[in-house]
């Protein structure tokens, strides 16, 4: 679950930095890129992950508890 929340931040954060930092050593943009992404990830995009599928496993338990009655 967990990468379904970091790989749109990563797409996200690479799309619209890539080329401003083209030129910049790997080992920089992969340290740029960590700093933007683990903040978004972190307050973010999991929680956001986590609630969704809460939802979902809510709702399904609920069916699932309504059908054995």
């Amino acid at each position: 679950m967990v990468w379904i929340a970091v790989y749109p931040s990563v797409l996200l954060v690479i799309s619209l930095t890539g080329e401003s930092m083209k030129d910049w050593p790997l080992p920089l943009r992969v340290l740029a890129a960590t700093l933007m992404i683990v903040p978004i990830v972190t307050n973010i995009s999991e929680p956001a992950v986590r609630a969704v599928a809460g939802t979902i496993e809510r709702s399904r338990l609920r069916r699932f508890s309504r059908m054995n009655r």
